[in-house]
């Protein structure tokens, strides 16, 4: 597994569940690829709201992490879209513009 650049716990309720649901954010450290194009890439966890592990990829390592930072706040604001309440571990609404 990758280091991890960022952290933090979130709480999720979707529409069709009784109680909200802890989900772990997660954003990699950049890790340099060795291609032949010189790329970064960063992982991308929002377990278990999005049980699948991304990769993003980036010319440079800023761009790497600025993406992945980007994919979480995209993430977090479709499912906040499609009716899901995020919110911290107190309760208080999560507002992904706070991040961006």
């Amino acid at each position: 597994m990758n280091d991890i650049a960022a952290h933090t716990i979130l709480w999720a309720k979707r529409a069709n569940e009784a109680r909200p649901v802890p989900f772990k954010v997660e954003i990699g450290i950049p890790q340099f690829l060795g291609n032949i194009r010189q790329e970064w890439a960063c992982h991308v966890s929002l377990h278990p709201l999005h049980p699948t592990q991304t990769s993003v990829v980036g010319a440079d390592s800023l761009q790497a992490l600025t993406l992945a930072c980007n994919l979480v706040i995209e993430l977090l604001q479709a499912e906040i879209n499609n009716g899901t309440l995020v919110t911290y571990s107190g309760g208080e609404l999560f507002d992904p513009q706070q991040y961006g």
